[in-house]
C-alpha cells in the first residue's frame, strides 16, 4: 500500500520540469544583473542595500504616520516651552520669614478644628543623615 506522500509525489511529478525551467530562468537573471552591475566589495554592497532596505521597509510605507508623529513632537515641544513655569525656582531661592511660618501653623490649626480632626502632636524635623567614614563606624555584634 502506498503512503499519502508517495501518492502526492506521483500526482505532481509532471510539474518538476516546469519548476526546473523557472528556477534556471531566475538564476540566469540574477547572474546577468550581477555581471552587468558595478564591481563593488561585498561589505559596501551590504551596507548600501541595508540602508535602502531600512528606508523602504520602515519610512516609505507610512509617510503620513511619520509626519503625524513629527507634528505631535513639535506640539509637545511648543507646549513645554509656552508653559514653562519659573515659580518653583523662585520659591526655592526665597526663605520664609518666621511670621509667615507662624501664620501657616495657625491656619493649619484652624483647619484641623473646622474639619474635626484630632490634634496631631507637633513634629520636629529630624536631623539630616550625615554618613560617617567607615573607620568611625562601630561594629555591633549581637549575641543570642
Amino acid at each position: 500500500m502506498k503512503t499519502p506522500r508517495e501518492i502526492l509525489f506521483e500526482r505532481h511529478r509532471s510539474a518538476e520540469p516546469k519548476l526546473d525551467a523557472v528556477r534556471q530562468q531566475a538564476v540566469a537573471e540574477v547572474h546577468d544583473r550581477r555581471s552587468l552591475g558595478a564591481k563593488t566589495s561585498a561589505v559596501t554592497d551590504r551596507r548600501y542595500n541595508g540602508g535602502i532596505s531600512f528606508w523602504r521597509e520602515l519610512i516609505l510605507p507610512r509617510p503620513q504616520a511619520w509626519a503625524g508623529l513629527a507634528a505631535v513632537w513639535v506640539l509637545i515641544f511648543a507646549l513645554k516651552l509656552s508653559t514653562h513655569d519659573q515659580s518653583h525656582i523662585v520659591a526655592s531661592n526665597s526663605s520664609m520669614s518666621p511670621e509667615v511660618i507662624a501664620e501657616l501653623q495657625q491656619q493649619k490649626h484652624l483647619y484641623t478644628e473646622l474639619a474635626g480632626i484630632a490634634q496631631l502632636p507637633e513634629v520636629k524635623p529630624s536631623k539630616p543623615f550625615l554618613p560617617r567614614p567607615r573607620s568611625a563606624r562601630r561594629c555591633e555584634i549581637f549575641a543570642a
